[in-house]
């Protein structure tokens, strides 16, 4: 065996990839590898025969295993997959095929049953012959009872189970076609961000089984297979462990533990309790694999405190040669800084931290790790932070007398005092590059950020008691109780308070407690602006938030409020970017208290100085074109709207990937004009191809991703599809009713969706009753006859009309019509609409002089309003043959 440690390291990771397929599988890639090298496949066979014959002594421990082993060295290769004969013809109602492979306590056959014209192929598991003691057994029928009680699309699911003619368990399981995670990555070429997403699915699956106490163990590459549908199944639960399981001490103890060296978890290697954040190091090493080729390996030498350090997967990625990142990424492996840049930072953290050697340390389960990875591919803040050297200093200390409380309070550290000294770095580059504070300033912002560096990283950690530290204590729980120690530690220092309050309030916001983060900006704001006026950019700066926070509350007259004093606050001839937040913020206050006209010229005029103050990516900048779309849109100037999404998306098409969420944005943004427009053929590949990309990013039950699958509904309802689009509506509108409660807008509108689907399913009853909660939320919420409930009533009356009972919708609709007036004044752009509604009714209940006197009232603003449109045109037609009919009369 080869004592070189990089072809030993290759040696490994090909094992693992190898090492579960069955027996034709496995030749075909070893005849491939002995084409290029073929001492190395010489060896690799060795290894895949010699886990073969060792396995046996893994699952069944010596004593049971000894009998065979002489036998299975004469002829490990006689009886292979293509020769072995079935023990049964028939194993409970399934036909055996072929063996697809053995392990030392069991043999897996692919097995059919066929039953009414159905077929159904599985993956059949069979108790060994001579492996039927009872710990065998009882860790047989553990496996079969954990496997059966997961069901999750990535997860290879059970099917049935029983006994075999000669009294051997067995069970049948999912047949998955497909090739090790690894291997899939390679032979595709997936770029960093797709082996993201591909790991958070697995993620997803891992954390299915833990919320059922069920930890994997044993995940690596070869139990982690992907489809040709590109979606990843985890198998094989053998060595899996039912956290509340009372036997399972007694089956490890009775035999030798069944693991993969290269992939278990430190406490797994030693003999310690398992958690569910041992399988967060198994995927944290799976990942590091993923995105550079290699198994992670030690950094230097152990420090003087035992920790073992592991290097960046940038840093990995940046010292391969290019044949290693050619056979890792194929010609995307030829980037290797492009690689490197994917990397560094909070994915390099990301990875470090699910393979910290401490578990408390790590993500505290795969649903934690999953989560982290979405956000970074949706450019979001992530959850984890890099040790520092504070950490590494003081971790004795931790390890004995602080313990979990002292870590939080790390976090807490870095949450804020990075935050900070980046904040004040920033202001200082912007103070002189803008000239507006002398160069003494800049020096005094950088002793600013030093001192509350210290205070953060130092004070408060040693102010925490380690006799009275909670061992369970959340980041959350140690964000807020920092809150007191701010204006004794800084009393006197205005400054240094509001700006530490700033940051505390962003870090609690991030971390779930929004009420005290609004609270502590609003402490952080009128602290600032007593000390240093409303122009102060640090005040400034926590107003912004606050507004906006606002806004996205539909607060409105409180975000117009505060984004009004804070552009008055501004003085003449200050620095673009401090002014053009604001006057964006109250433009979009415009566009949602229907003053559309005024939002628009406004942000015609700011588009092309956010663009080139901010860029094209820039927060800023895409608030400004969501507003304007959003105003375009409103007024029913639909070809601006049009224009201005394909115009928006076109342009990040040019410099993004393909599959980036701000595409996908705007590629929903373009279907949806275009759907109003009444051109659903041009509009559906557009959604479908925004709704996919967000799923594959974010995963099927993100908020993003619900909200496009309503517009892919909606799109679908317009095109006669009702059968298509129900089951997406009831999704939304389950995850809707579950996120939001019954009394939000989010709520209201999946449910009218829901309800037109059911509707146009013949489901009349239960879209009546949705109809009718919706309108009595918006009402209950908003009140009878205000603005914001009349859409609501506008649908319930569509309803009404659609299905025949036209007497009650001719009432609703006058009445609604009246409402709207009252609400939004004579001249509003949706009067008219309302008034439509009216005359559809008296047309179809031929109220002929009726309808001939309210179109001689209405039909000039339709004329006006609907110049082009089908309304306009029907309109017209209704008019034409009351007057025909009553003429005849």
């Amino acid at each position: 065996m080869s004592a070189d440690p990089q072809r030993w390291q290759r040696l490994s990771q090909r094992f693992e990839e190898l090492v579960d397929l069955d027996g034709p599988a496995r030749d075909v890639h070893l005849a491939a590898l002995a084409r290029e090298d073929a001492a190395f496949a010489r060896e690799l066979r060795a290894m895949l025969q010699a886990d073969d014959i060792a396995e046996g002594l893994l699952d069944a421990g010596i004593a049971d295993a000894a009998p065979t082993v002489l036998g299975r060295l004469a002829g490990a290769d006689a009886d292979t997959a293509e020769t072995a004969a079935p023990p049964f013809e028939r194993v409970g109602r399934f036909r055996l095929l072929q063996l697809l492979g053995r392990g030392g306590m069991g043999e897996v056959w692919l097995a059919q049953a066929s039953e009414q014209g159905f077929v159904q192929q599985v993956a059949l598991k069979l108790l060994k012959r001579g492996m039927d003691s009872d710990e065998i057994v009882r860790r047989f029928e553990r496996e079969r009872r954990i496997l059966a009680q997961l069901h999750h699309p990535n997860i290879a699911s059970f099917v049935d189970g029983g006994l075999a003619p000669d009294g051997r368990p067995w069970y049948a399981m999912e047949h998955v076609e497909g090739v090790p995670i690894a291997l899939h990555a390679r032979q595709r070429a997936l770029d960093v961000r797709e082996r993201v997403a591909l790991v958070a699915q697995v993620c997803d699956a891992v954390a299915h089984a833990q919320t059922r106490l069920v930890v994997h163990r044993d995940l690596k590459p070869s139990n982690i297979l992907v489809g040709a549908d590109g979606q990843p199944h985890v198998l094989d639960f053998g060595i899996a462990k039912l956290l509340d399981d009372t036997d399972d001490a007694e089956l490890t103890r009775t035999g030798v533990r069944a693991l993969s060296p290269a992939y278990a978890a430190p406490e797994q290697a030693s003999g310690e309790p398992v958690s569910t954040a041992t399988d967060v190091f198994s995927l944290g090493v799976v990942l590091y694999e993923l995105l550079t080729g290699r198994l992670p390996q030690q950094r230097g030498s152990p420090g003087a405190d035992g920790a073992i350090t592991i290097e960046r997967p940038s840093a990995t990625v940046r010292r391969a040669d290019a044949a290693q990142r050619t056979q890792a990424y194929g010609e995307r492996g030829q980037a290797v800084e492009r690689l490197a840049r994917h990397m560094r930072g909070d994915l390099d953290t990301i990875v470090l931290t699910a393979l910290r050697r401490e578990p408390e340390r790590r993500y505290a389960s795969a649903a934690a790790l999953g989560e982290d990875l979405r956000r970074w591919l949706d450019g979001k803040p992530v959850r984890a932070r890099p040790d520092s050297a504070l950490y590494r200093g003081t971790r004795f200390v931790q390890r004995h007398r602080v313990g979990v409380a002292a870590a939080a309070l790390v976090l807490l550290s870095l949450a804020i005092g990075i935050g900070v000294a980046l904040h004040q770095a920033g202001e200082a580059r912007a103070a002189a590059a803008a000239a507006l504070v002398a160069e003494r300033h800049a020096e005094e912002q950088a002793e600013v950020a030093t001192a509350v560096r210290d205070f953060l990283l130092q004070d408060v950690i040693r102010a925490a008691n380690p006799l009275n530290a909670q061992l369970d204590i959340t980041l959350r729980d140690a964000l807020v109780a920092a809150i007191p120690r701010i204006h004794a530690r800084f009393a006197g220092n205005p400054r240094l308070e509001g700006v530490v309050r700033h940051n505390l309030s962003e870090s609690l916001y991030m971390a779930g407690a929004r009420p005290e983060g609004a609270e502590q900006a609003q402490v952080a704001l009128d602290t600032l602006e007593a000390a240093f006026g409303r122009a102060d950019a640090d005040a400034l700066a926590v107003r912004q938030m606050l507004a906006r926070l606002l806004l996205a509350r539909d607060d409105l007259d409180d975000a117009r409020r505060m984004y009004a004093d804070g552009l008055a606050a501004i003085p003449a001839g200050a620095p673009a970017r401090l002014r053009l937040p604001f006057e964006v913020g109250l433009a979009g206050v415009d566009v949602e208290t229907d003053q559309e006209e005024r939002a628009i010229a406004t942000l015609e005029r700011l588009v092309p100085q956010t663009e080139a103050e901010f860029g094209m990516t820039e927060g800023v900048h895409m608030d400004a074109l969501d507003h304007l779309l959003r105003a375009y849109s409103q007024r029913e100037r639909n070809r601006e709207a049009i224009e201005l999404a394909h115009r928006t998306r076109v342009a990040l098409e040019r410099t993004h990937d393909a599959d980036h969420p701000l595409i996908a944005r705007w590629l929903e943004r373009e279907a949806i004009m275009l759907r109003v427009t009444e051109r659903p053929d041009e509009a559906l590949p557009l959604m479908q191809r925004s709704f996919e990309s967000l799923r594959k990013r974010l995963g099927d039950d993100h908020a993003n991703v619900h909200s496009t699958r309503q517009q892919l509904a909606a799109l679908l309802l317009d095109m006669g599809r009702p059968a298509e689009a129900e089951p997406l509506m009831r999704q939304v509108h389950e995850y809707r009713v579950k996120e939001f409660g019954p009394d939000k807008e989010h709520t209201w509108l999946s449910g009218i969706w829901y309800a037109r689907a059911l509707q146009a399913n013949g489901k009349l009853d239960q879209a009546r009753r949705l109809f009718e909660d919706t309108r009595a939320a918006a009402e209950r919420v908003h009140g009878v006859g205000a603005g914001a409930s009349l859409p609501y009533v506008q649908t319930y009356g569509m309803f009404l009309e659609q299905t025949g009972d036209t007497a009650a919708a001719l009432a609703l609709r006058r009445d609604l019509l009246q409402q709207s007036i009252v609400a939004l004044g004579e001249e509003h752009p949706s009067v008219p609409m309302y008034a439509w509604d009216v005359a559809e009714t008296l047309a179809s209940r031929r109220e002929d002089a009726a309808l001939i006197a309210f179109c001689a009232t209405w039909m000039p603003r339709w004329d006006a309003q609907f110049d082009g449109d089908s309304r306009i045109v029907d309109a017209r037609a209704w008019l034409a043959r009351a007057q025909d009919a009553t003429a005849k009369r």
